[in-house]
């Protein structure tokens, strides 16, 4: 009893939270594991003007070569991906988090995240969480917080337009530093002895994690910068492309390509029972994926 109790406040005080608008910001404090993440407040010399934040925004659009148009999964890695080069060219950043508050707390129904699907593949695509780069600039009247996020925003904004148009204002939003990946959730594991039930899966421990051990090992960054790019190339020609004419098959791709996990596990050669009839025709974009794969594993693994 002693142990469930703890553990009880230890997620629900374990953040401090204040309201601005109608998200909640929280910082954290305890955590499960004691891997709470670090946020380190900016140094006057990190702070960018206009012109220097806009021409980061269309640098992470235009030249590194990373697809933003599939969003289905990985933004963590993405944003992280972001972050190493933007380190490399010792640009400051940090990482802006939005969180769905089913996540935050098991006793509050899943609301997640959604936005327009600019794949083409769906009309919507909807998450759990979202991460991506935060800029701090120096404008002529006073210091503001912007984020480069070309996955939904066409040029940079302001964070609390950023959360708006996840279309979740109950969500909760925190900033962090650059190196941490991404975050731990409960998943029926054993916490301190005690069996945590079925209704606590998936949330959130106060845990993060940085992008080291087997995330590092097993390249996942490198491996969803693949999928992304090679997904749309797959969603162009076989979903809304001219010759898009087979509805057996175009609804066989259409939920491989919407399943972020079924996707890079055909594209790794593990095609799902329910695309077996189509196993021939990806050979091609499992070619593709292996080459994005090593593209970024040449460019990235240097940075990390």
């Amino acid at each position: 009893m002693k142990k469930e109790l703890y553990l009880f406040f230890l997620l629900y005080l374990g953040t401090i939270t204040c309201m601005y608008a109608q998200h909640t910001f929280f910082t954290i404090t305890r955590s499960v594991r004691g891997e709470w993440p670090s946020y380190t407040s900016p140094k006057p010399d990190e702070f960018l003007t206009v012109d220097q934040a806009l021409k980061v925004y269309a640098f992470v659009k235009d030249s590194t070569g990373m697809e933003f148009n599939y969003s289905y999964a990985g933004c963590e890695k993405r944003a992280h991906a972001v972050s190493l080069l933007l380190k490399s060219r010792h640009i400051p950043h940090r990482k802006i988090w939005n969180i769905e508050p089913g996540t935050m707390n098991f006793v509050v129904a899943r609301h997640v995240l959604n936005v327009t699907d600019r794949s083409g593949l769906n009309g919507n695509v909807s998450w759990p969480y979202h991460v991506a780069i935060k800029l701090f600039i120096k404008g002529p009247s006073k210091l503001d917080t912007v984020v480069v996020d070309p996955a939904i925003a066409n040029t940079l904004i302001n964070y609390k337009q950023w959360l708006a148009m996840q279309n979740v204002s109950d969500s909760y939003y925190t900033f962090l530093d650059p190196e941490w990946y991404s975050y731990y959730t409960i998943n029926q594991e054993n916490v301190y002895g005690v069996q945590m039930p079925s209704k606590m899966d998936w949330t959130f421990t106060g845990d993060y994690f940085k992008y080291s051990g087997r995330s590092l090992q097993e390249h996942w960054v490198e491996q969803a910068l693949a999928v992304n790019k090679v997904a749309v190339v797959m969603i162009n020609d076989k979903v809304t492309g001219p010759g898009a004419a087979d509805m057996a098959k175009v609804n066989a791709y259409r939920k491989l390509i919407g399943n972020f996990d079924d996707v890079t596990a055909a594209l790794q050669g593990r095609i799902p029972d329910y695309f077996q009839n189509y196993a021939a025709d990806i050979a091609p974009y499992q070619q593709q994926y292996q080459q994005e794969f090593q593209r970024w594993v040449t460019e990235l693994r240097p940075l990390e």
